[in-house]
């Protein structure tokens, strides 16, 4: 992951920048099918982290353009060549980005770039050291930003099936992944007869819950995923993206 912190930037460096730290932001607003509404545009802004930094880009991008939405992976594209674009200018004849000319960058992107220099107290994903100890405080007061709240999960002789799942958005193939998981540990234990429908919810048989995190052991960008159990059997784990998007998930961590 590219930081800016403790340099100062060429435009190149500012665009990957915002890239690194926003590419999953804009990907959680296109949702399932992938595309961002004005309305999806505007809800950023009331996120509590610095993922709402990225409303007004959005915003300002559908104004210019008279478009009703937006594809997630072109505006990603689009907004990295405006950063670049916008950032050569307001550098000046050495192309490094001073902190003095950030304001000569456009408003919105000002307060983008101040965040990603370390300027700003706005977290973009909690850091999050997995382990129990760390573990049991953090998710008392931890928000998540999707959850699996309802639907079924069952198990036949083609492997686990799923049925009535929320939308997950980008991230249905983690939620798949980590209840695959917990199946094996947990919840073919409450399926009767072997392999039969298992509920979720928060009633049910627990909740699957999920959002964006930085794994303190390597700094790396992923998701905190959360089997809340409705018994003495729920687990964390962190799904560290890769370079293609895609997530693996790392050991198991039991929360009884």
């Amino acid at each position: 992951m590219t930081t800016l912190k403790g340099i100062t930037p060429t435009p190149a460096q500012a665009a990957q920048a915002y890239a690194d730290r926003f590419g999953a932001v804009i990907d959680t607003a296109g949702g399932k099918d992938g595309r961002i509404s004005r309305a999806s545009a505007e809800r950023l802004a009331e996120r509590g982290d610095a993922g709402a930094l990225v409303s007004d880009n959005l915003v300002n991008y559908l104004d210019a353009t008279g478009q009703k939405s937006v594809s997630a992976n072109k505006f990603k594209a689009v907004v990295q060549d405006y950063v670049a674009a916008t950032a050569s200018a307001a550098a000046g004849a050495n192309q490094k980005l001073s902190l003095l000319e950030i304001r000569n960058l456009p408003a919105d992107l000002q307060a983008d770039l101040k965040h990603l220099r370390g300027k700003d107290d706005l977290a973009l994903f909690p850091t999050v050291t997995f382990d129990e100890n760390f573990l049991y405080p953090f998710l008392q007061t931890w928000t998540a930003t999707a959850s699996v709240d309802g639907g079924f999960v069952s198990r036949d002789s083609t492997g686990t099936q799923f049925s009535g799942l929320p939308d997950m958005g980008p991230w249905r193939g983690v939620a798949e992944d980590a209840l695959d998981h917990i199946w094996d540990n947990v919840l073919i234990y409450r399926s009767w007869p072997e392999g039969s429908p298992v509920e979720l919810g928060r009633n049910r048989a627990g909740t699957l819950d999920i959002g964006e995190a930085i794994d303190e052991a390597t700094g790396k960008p992923g998701l905190l995923v959360h089997w809340k159990d409705i018994d003495d059997a729920s687990f964390a784990w962190f799904y560290e993206k890769k370079d293609d998007g895609t997530y693996t998930r790392g050991p198991d961590v039991f929360l009884n």
